[in-house]
């Protein structure tokens, strides 16, 4: 094989593999898909109202409650004397009767959202306290993804854009679409000082990270036989834009060197030869002279 051909070769590959290179790179630092996200829900702590011991527990661990179920129920003995009580004292005002009967209904503690009950550790027993909380319980209507993509990535991420969503344990994918977008993040290296002055960091890395913004989507699709947790890892994919584009900087490249409007106008519409023009008007001056003379009634010989 000559030296010229495998000169020419070895270009072609390298420039092949250079925008090949390139085209990878620009998809994994500008695609928006990020593997830095998590499945969130709500938490709501359950506290009493009023205080005593608890005397009848009527859930289990991971169980689903409906909003409203009885969690637990307080001792129920010193209220219901309290309204004996204020029921008897006639001079009492019908506030301190309202007010201990208001307690009483208060003993039984009810799920204030639809959910799951989640590491239990509450007895019967145990001494309860008002505004103490003694059960976490995780609202089932409030999953939903917390994706953390790099600042490269957020112009192209727009909010109501679908989303694919993987669960790191390879169940069926996920529907969604992006809800929000944060506003704003921590900055670890710009704290207020003693004086309420900026504590600026005086050094300064040459090596930058991007920034990771949270982005809140919205699950539109979650297949019956997926079980999902709050805490799950996942891949979170926009399914516009997310693909990587093989051979997009060639293509960019080619539309420098030649520009595709005016290579299609000078294929499209060649411009005429000089010949062709002169032939043309010699043509049409002939044609002219000719039938002005038939006007004029002259015979042309």
């Amino acid at each position: 094989m000559p030296t010229t051909v495998r000169v020419l070769l070895t270009l072609v590959v390298l420039a092949a593999a250079g925008f090949l290179s390139y085209d990878m790179a620009s998809y994994y630092l500008y695609s928006p898909w990020t593997r830095d996200a998590r499945i969130r829900a709500d938490v709501v702590a359950v506290a009493p109202d009023v205080q005593g011991y608890i005397t009848d527990l009527r859930v289990h661990n991971d169980q689903f409650v409906h909003k409203g179920d009885i969690l637990f129920v307080i001792d129920q003995e010193r209220y219901k004397l309290e309204l004996a009580v204020a029921e008897a004292a006639v001079v009492q005002s019908i506030a301190s009767r309202e007010l201990a009967i208001l307690n009483l209904k208060r003993t039984e503690v009810r799920a204030a959202v639809n959910g799951f009950v989640t590491n239990l550790n509450l007895a019967q027993g145990t001494y309860a306290s008002p505004s103490k909380p003694v059960l976490a319980l995780i609202d089932s209507d409030s999953y939903r993804v917390d994706a953390y993509f790099e600042e490269t990535k957020i112009p192209q991420i727009k909010v109501g854009s679908p989303v694919d969503i993987r669960l790191l344990n390879g169940s069926h994918a996920l529907q969604g679409k992006v809800e929000s977008i944060a506003r704003g993040i921590t900055d670890y290296d710009n704290h207020d000082g003693p004086e309420l002055l900026a504590n600026v960091n005086p050094t300064f890395t040459w090596v930058r990270l991007a920034q990771r913004i949270p982005v809140r989507i919205r699950l539109t699709d979650i297949p019956a036989d997926v079980l999902i947790s709050s805490g799950m890892t996942c891949t979170v994919t926009l399914k516009d834009g997310a693909k990587p584009e093989i051979g997009a900087s060639a293509k960019r490249l080619m539309a420098a060197i030649w520009p595709t409007s005016g290579a299609t106008a000078s294929f499209s519409a060649p411009a005429p030869s000089t010949s062709s023009t002169h032939i043309a008007n010699f043509k049409n001056s002939s044609a002219t002279g000719e039938g002005q003379r038939k006007l004029e009634g002259r015979d042309p010989e």
